[in-house]
C-alpha cells in the first residue's frame, strides 16, 4: 500500500520543518511524506525538532505528527461485464447501490459468485479485509396471457422442441414441431420468458415464437435468371415442383428420377429458408423447380475465362454445330460451322466442360456462338 501525507509543520518564517524521524522506513520529498507499506496498519508518524530561542535562552522544540490509518478496500459491483467499483472500509457495512434493470428479467440481488454463491445482505454484511466483486444476479420475468393466433411452423424449424412450460429445459421437452409442418396451429397463450415470446399451442404445448410464421408458406428471398446446366445427383427423396416447394401455388409435378441422366438447362434460381432452386427445362420444355443439392451442374458460366485466340475451320468439319452456351443441347444450337469456313475466326471465352475444351467464336464483325475446340486449327 503506498501512502502520502502532506508536511504541515511550517516554521517561524513560514518554510516547511523537515522531519527527521519518520515511522515505517518512510521518506520525506518535500513536500510529502511517502511510505510504502506491505501490509495495513494503524498508524504512521513523524517527529521533528525545531530550536527555539526566547530572549536569551535557547531550546530545542519537538514534536510528533501522527495519521491515522483507516484500513479500505474496494468493492466492484458486476452488472453483466460491467464494473462499477468503490472504496469501504474494513469492517463497515457496504451502501447498497441502485438496483440494476435488465429488460425482461427481475433483479435478484448481490451475490459473490458469477453464478451464484452468497447473496450480500446489505443490513447484516460487513466489509471484509481484501478487494471483491459482488455479480448483479437476474431472473426472468415470465407474463402471461390468453390469445388466440392462428401459426405455421417454419420449415427449417421442425426439429425445434415443444416444451411443457415456456423454458428451453429438457426435462419438460415434450417433442419436436416436425409432425406439425404445414398444419394450422391455434396458439391459446403466449408468455415472455426473459424477454424471449413464447407460444402455447393447443393440446400440443409451448414452443417459441420464433419457430413459427403467420404464413402457411415459406417466403422467396430472391428469383434470378441464371445460365447453367445440370444433371440429376440424388433423386431419392426428391421431386419437382411448380415452384419452390412450400412456398404459394407449388404443387408436384414428378419424382426426380423421371429425369435421372438428361440435361438439365437451368433457367432461374429461387432461395427460400429450405434451400436455394433451379427451375429447369429439357428439349427446351419448362419441367418445374428442384432442390439444388439434388444436382451436379457441370456448367455454369463462372467456369468460362477470357482468352484472345485466331482460329479457322477445320476442312471436314464444316457440318458441326456452334451452340449458345458450350454443351451439346438441341434447343440452344444455332447453326453449324458451314458458311465460316475460310473465315478467320476470333476466340474470345474458353471452357473446358466434362472434360471436354470449348472455344466461343466471332468475326471481326459477328457474334457466332460456342463449338468444340477439335472442330478448329490454328491455321488456314
Amino acid at each position: 500500500m503506498n501512502l502520502v501525507v502532506p508536511n504541515t509543520v511550517k516554521n517561524i518564517d513560514g518554510s516547511l520543518v523537515t522531519p527527521e524521524i519518520i515511522s515505517d522506513d518512510g521518506d520525506y520529498e518535500k513536500p510529502n511524506v511517502k511510505w510504502h507499506l506491505p501490509e495495513f496498519i494503524n498508524e504512521v508518524s513523524f517527529i521533528f525538532y525545531q530550536p527555539v530561542t526566547v530572549g536569551k535562552a535557547k531550546a530545542r522544540f519537538h514534536g510528533r505528527v501522527t495519521q491515522p490509518l483507516k484500513e479500505v478496500y474496494t468493492v466492484s459491483y458486476d452488472v453483466d461485464g460491467t464494473v462499477i467499483k468503490t472504496k469501504v472500509e474494513a469492517g463497515t457495512r457496504i451502501t447498497a447501490p441502485k438496483p440494476p434493470t435488465k429488460q425482461g428479467y427481475v433483479f435478484k440481488g448481490w451475490y459473490t459468485e458469477k453464478n451464484g454463491g452468497h447473496e450480500w445482505n446489505f443490513s447484516t454484511d460487513y466489509m471484509s479485509g481484501n478487494d471483491f466483486t459482488l455479480y448483479a444476479m437476474f431472473k426472468a420475468e415470465t407474463t402471461e396471457k390468453a390469445v388466440n393466433l392462428t401459426r405455421y411452423v417454419k420449415y427449417i424449424r421442425g426439429n425445434a422442441g415443444i416444451y411443457k412450460l415456456p423454458r428451453e429445459d429438457n426435462s419438460l421437452k415434450q417433442g419436436t414441431l416436425a409432425s406439425h409442418r404445414c398444419k394450422a396451429l391455434t396458439v391459446d397463450r403466449e408468455a415472455r420468458n426473459g424477454g424471449e415470446l413464447w407460444y402455447r399451442l393447443k393440446n400440443i404445448g409451448g414452443t417459441k415464437a420464433e419457430n413459427l410464421s403467420l404464413d402457411r408458406y415459406d417466403k422467396i428471398e430472391y428469383d434470378k435468371g441464371v445460365t447453367a446446366y445440370a444433371r440429376v445427383k440424388n433423386a431419392p427423396g426428391n421431386a419437382v415442383w411448380t415452384k419452390p416447394y412450400n412456398t404459394a401455388g407449388a404443387t408436384l409435378v414428378n419424382k426426380l428420377s423421371v429425369y435421372q441422366g438428361k440435361n438439365m438447362r437451368i433457367l432461374r434460381e429461387a432461395k427460400t429458408p429450405i434451400t436455394t432452386w433451379y427451375q429447369f427445362s429439357i428439349d427446351g420444355k419448362v419441367i418445374g423447380w428442384v432442390d439444388t443439392r439434388a444436382l451436379n451442374t457441370f456448367y455454369k458460366q463462372s467456369m468460362e475465362i477470357p482468352i484472345q485466340l485466331t482460329r479457322y475451320v477445320s476442312a471436314n468439319k464444316g457440318n458441326e454445330a456452334y451452340y449458345k452456351v458450350p454443351v451439346v443441347d438441341s434447343p440452344i444450337k444455332w447453326g453449324t460451322l458451314a458458311k465460316y469456313k475460310n473465315q478467320t475466326l476470333i476466340v474470345d471465352r474458353t471452357a473446358t466442360v466434362e472434360g471436354q475444351l470449348w472455344y466461343r467464336i466471332r468475326t471481326s464483325s459477328t457474334f457466332i456462338g460456342w463449338t468444340k475446340a477439335a472442330n478448329l486449327r490454328a491455321q488456314k
